[in-house]
């Protein structure tokens, strides 16, 4: 009899790309029919919100409030970072269809992973790497296969906005590296 064995943290994985994948369907369905800034006001003010209570919940609402003075504004640019990234990743995703817009947004750990190699001189373990040169590998394969259907990125309009948006998105989790190890910015 063979058994079949699962790494405890394959279940974990498969559920976060789940959840991933109901999140940018709810993006696209939220900017389908709707203005980006008013549905980005309204997501921030009710996740906020949530925020919040739950840190009054917990006893540190006060402590949110009383954190390094030379945090703030390093903390403020964090906040531009990622409110930019969202509006253009929310533009890009009213204008392309989710099958191309959510896999190019995917792509932020692999630039996250190279700016951690430049700027930090974070070097990968072997499957790192390996896992790498496969996620290199799929989005080649990706473009050969649209090639081949005769799909052309460049003829979609959303391309360079989620591209920024991507960018920009790996750019806040490098800086975040920053605020967190080299600015020891309490979490």
């Amino acid at each position: 009899m063979l058994t079949f064995h699962i790494a405890p943290w394959v279940l974990p994985i498969l559920g976060s790309a789940l959840m991933l994948g109901i999140y940018d369907i709810s993006k696209k369905q939220a900017v389908k029919d709707n203005s980006v800034l008013p549905v980005l006001f309204w997501a921030t003010t009710i996740g906020s919100i949530f925020f919040l209570l739950l840190t009054l919940i917990r006893g540190d609402f006060v402590s949110c409030f009383m954190q390094y003075e030379t945090a703030f504004f390093p903390v403020l640019l964090k906040s531009v970072i990622v409110g930019s990234s969202w509006i253009c990743i929310y533009y890009a995703m009213r204008e392309l269809p989710i099958s191309i817009g959510a896999p190019i947004g995917a792509t932020s750990p692999l630039w996250v992973f190279i700016g951690g190699f430049f700027l930090y001189q974070e070097v990968p373990i072997l499957w790192q790497g390996i896992a790498m040169f496969l996620i290199f590998a799929g989005y080649y394969l990706f473009s050969v296969l649209g090639k081949l259907e005769g799909f052309s990125l460049k003829n979609l309009k959303g391309i360079p906005l989620i591209l920024l948006g991507t960018i920009i998105t790996a750019c806040s989790a490098l800086y975040d590296k920053y605020l967190l190890g080299v600015m020891r910015v309490p979490p």
